[in-house]
Parts: structure tokens; sequence; C-alpha cells
């Protein structure tokens, strides 16, 4: 059974379709053998060199397992279990939630998507990361993306290609479909509407089919993908309604207040 310990306050009824955490590894008080996490999570952290790897390894995962009792507080953060498919994209193992999820870290930020019923991934860049961003764009972004890349000024190229990239993860994460999806396959615009999905012949992903979402923390860029849309459904012309979002930037249970609140953003 759970402990109060365990227990990530604040999840009701009304809780949002879908919740990002979004906060710094130091924020989370969690230690390599801290019993929150299974075997495998602290056995694969220790195989990591780098002290901070392993820190942003724990703190990743026990931001989810937070994450995931705070949107079904039935479950403690230790009673959660996970699975891997074919493909290799972790699932929960335990019954009865519907929930879906993902997770991702990088040097100063842990992140985590936790959706009912719906497809979802996130994934998270430092911009201060040191990248050439022609070999980026050449090795995963499509020409339009390259395209749009080489018109900014050389000072903005790095930060651009990370927007891009982070976007072609966060779906390919949600999919389960991994790196192997040729770069022209998939490709996004960047533009005052936001960030949106290009339409590709043929390619499995229809762009009315995903919600796009994409922040700046700090030095860092994210980027979300839900899927709205059954991809056996009959395209639609226009929105059925919304799902709300919530964004938080803290750990589940702190008590702070979600940023922005919750938002009716995400069309269906």
């Amino acid at each position: 059974m759970s402990g109060p310990g365990d227990r990530a306050p604040g999840a009701a009824s009304g809780a949002p379709a879908v919740a990002v955490w979004c906060v710094s590894p130091d924020d989370l008080d969690v230690r390599p053998d801290d019993p929150r996490l299974d075997e495998e999570e602290r056995a694969r952290a220790a195989r990591l060199r780098r002290d901070a790897d392993r820190h942003a390894f724990l703190a990743a995962h026990l931001l989810l397992r937070l994450a995931l009792t705070a949107a079904e507080p039935a479950v403690g953060a230790a009673e959660w279990r996970f699975r891997r498919e074919p493909g290799g994209r972790p699932e929960l193992a335990t019954p009865g939630t519907g929930l879906r999820f993902n997770l991702t870290h990088t040097p100063g930020l842990v992140a985590c998507v936790v959706a009912r019923g719906r497809d979802c991934g996130i994934d998270a860049e430092w911009a201060g990361r040191r990248l050439d961003p022609e070999l980026l764009a050449r090795g995963g972004l499509a020409p339009e993306e390259r395209a749009g890349i080489a018109a900014l000024p050389a000072q903005r190229r790095a930060f651009a290609a990370l927007r891009y990239w982070t976007l072609r993860e966060a779906v390919l994460k949600a999919t389960g479909d991994g790196l192997s999806v040729p770069a022209g396959r998939l490709a996004f615009a960047l533009d005052g509407a936001g960030p949106r999905l290009l339409e590709r012949p043929g390619a499995p992903w229809r762009p009315g089919e995903w919600a796009l979402v994409q922040r700046t923390r700090g030095e860092h860029v994210v980027s979300l993908a839900v899927r709205v849309q059954d991809p056996a459904a009959p395209a639609r012309g226009t929105s059925a309604g919304t799902l709300r979002l919530a964004w938080h930037d803290t750990p589940p249970g702190t008590g702070s207040a979600v940023r922005g609140n919750e938002w009716a953003i995400i069309p269906v």
C-alpha cells in the first residue's frame, strides 16, 4: 500500500487531460537508493559515469512517478510498474489507469508529460549545448527546416535547429517510431501561429492528429506532442472541442500554482 510520503496531492476529478511537469533536477530530493524507484531504474542510473547524469536520470524518473500519482492518487509513487514495447517505448504495466506518459532530461532540466488515453511525447534540450546547426540539420531535419535555419542570422541558427529537433523527437517518442524515420518524412513550420506539423503525402503523421506546444524555460527549449485524433478516423476540417493542459514549473506535491493556470488550448 501507499504511504503518505508517496502521494502527490492536488489531483481531483477536474484534473487536466494533459499535464506537463518541467523542473530543475535539484528541485527533487532523490537519492541513488531512493525506495520510490525500482531496482531497474536505480541500476540504470548507477551505470552512468557522470554524477550530474546519474542525478538527472534519477530525478526524471522520480518526477514521472510523482506526476503519475498526481493523476491517479490511488497509486503511490513506488507502486508504478513499467514495461517496454517492442520498439523500446516505455509503457505502464500498472493496469486500469488509462494513463500514457513520456519523459526527458537534459543538463539542468527534467520534464515529463502524463495524458489520459492519448499518445504523448516530450523532448527538451539545453540551448547552451555546443553543436553545429548545419550538421544537426543535415542529420535529421527536412529541407524546409534547413532552409528556414539558413535564412536566420548565424547567432540564431543553433537555437532554431533545437526547436525543430525537439519537435521531431517529441512526435517520434509519442509514436514509438524512433530516429529511423527519414528526415524528409516529418517536417514542421515555426511561425506566429506556433509550431505546426506539415503535410507529407503518404506519411503516417497527419497535421490534424497532433497538437504541438513549444516553450522556453530559461536556457532550455521544451517541445510537447499530444495525439488529439485517432489516426484511423476521417480527417476533420474543424475542431470538435479542447483538452485542458496544465504546465507545472515545480514538482508534484509542492503546493505551488500551475503556471498560467489550466489552459483550454488543445483542439480536439
